[in-house]
Order: C-alpha cells, then sequence, then structure tokens
C-alpha cells in the first residue's frame, strides 16, 4: 500500500514537471511571440503603404488629362558673337508665356523646366545645350510669363558659332511624390540665327 502511494505521488510530481515550465523558457516564448506579433505588424504596414502608394500614382495617370499650353516663345535680342579661347560664345534674350498649371496634382512634386537650344556645326550633326531653367514648386509659379529675359548659360561651342541656325525648344520634367519621372517637350519651337560677327571689344583669343 505504501509503494503504490510512492506510486502515486512519483506520478504527480512527473506531471507537474512537465506541466509547468521554467521561467526562462517562458521569457523566451514571450519574446518570440512580440518579435512575431512586430515582425506581421511592420510587413502589413509596408503592405498597405505599397498598396496606396501604387494606388496614388496610378490615380494620377487615370484622374488627370494635362493640358499644357505655350503661347510666346521668340528671342528679342541676339549679343554679338564673343570669341574666347575655349571656343565661341553666344548670348542672347528671349520672351516666354507658358502655361502649365494642368500638370499639377496630389502626386506631383515639382516641375524641372528648361530651355534647350539646337543647332548644328561642322564637327558635330546635333549638338543640344540648356540655356535656362527653372524649378517649380508650386501652381502659381506654374504660368509663366517672361519679358526680356537673358539666359543664364552661354551658348559655347569649340567650332565657330558665327551664321549659324539656333532652334529653341522647351521642355520639362514632372517629378512625382511617387512614380517615374516623365520628360514632355512643348510643341512651339524658335529658329533664328547667330551673328556673322564677333564682338571685337570683348575678344580674348
Amino acid at each position: 500500500q505504501r509503494f503504490c502511494r510512492s506510486l502515486r505521488l512519483a506520478a504527480r510530481v512527473c506531471a507537474l514537471c512537465v506541466c509547468v515550465e521554467s521561467p526562462q523558457t517562458l521569457s523566451t516564448k514571450m519574446m518570440e511571440t512580440l518579435s512575431t506579433r512586430a515582425n506581421t505588424l511592420f510587413c502589413s504596414f509596408l503592405s498597405c503603404l505599397a498598396f496606396f502608394a501604387v494606388l496614388n500614382h496610378l490615380s494620377a495617370y487615370v484622374m488627370f488629362d494635362p493640358t499644357p499650353r505655350m503661347d510666346v516663345l521668340e528671342v528679342e535680342k541676339v549679343f554679338p558673337i564673343r570669341n574666347t579661347r575655349q571656343g565661341d560664345q553666344a548670348v542672347f534674350s528671349f520672351n516666354m508665356e507658358a502655361d502649365l498649371s494642368s500638370e499639377f496634382h496630389w502626386n506631383l512634386k515639382q516641375l524641372f523646366v528648361y530651355l534647350t537650344a539646337s543647332y548644328v556645326t561642322s564637327k558635330h550633326k546635333r549638338n543640344e545645350v540648356t540655356v535656362w531653367d527653372k524649378i517649380i514648386e508650386t501652381v502659381d509659379d506654374s504660368v509663366l510669363s517672361l519679358s526680356s529675359e537673358q539666359v543664364e548659360y552661354v551658348l559655347k561651342g569649340e567650332d565657330y558659332l558665327r551664321d549659324r541656325n539656333v532652334t529653341l525648344r522647351l521642355k520639362y520634367r514632372t517629378m512625382p511624390i511617387i512614380g517615374l519621372m516623365r520628360e514632355k517637350v512643348m510643341p512651339l519651337t524658335k529658329t533664328f540665327k547667330l551673328p556673322g560677327s564677333y564682338d571685337h571689344g570683348a575678344s580674348s583669343r
């Protein structure tokens, strides 16, 4: 009878040892549970963020149809060409009126607008340089009205620029908050001819 009681007591102790885990084991399991939950929440947050980012990007293309307008692009004054050790340099001023406000929507951060000048030389069949640029961040600044605006960057050429035909063209890049940048070109262009003589007073050959 005593032997049976001992066996029962031993069985109860063994069962208690199996059911009751050590504090270290419980702490480890709790940490694993917390890290798993945190990882799940973080992944869910990233998935939702990615979903709404793609939705924001696509909705801008579906719901908005930009209609930029350019009414004026003309050359006001062409200054005499300077002949330097680095080559010919040409400077001019221009007038421009353009409305890019229709490009702005909730996914657009800014516009990078720039005026390019294209010309042909004996060394290169196609030369295109930026002569003026501007970053537009608000709708109010997207309506351009420039008068007697002088180029920010001079035309430079290792070859002679005298009597060269130059074509001006306005381009801009849309820079969205989320998505890819796109380059757009305004259809209106202006072609003019550079002077056939040098500005001898500014020559530094």
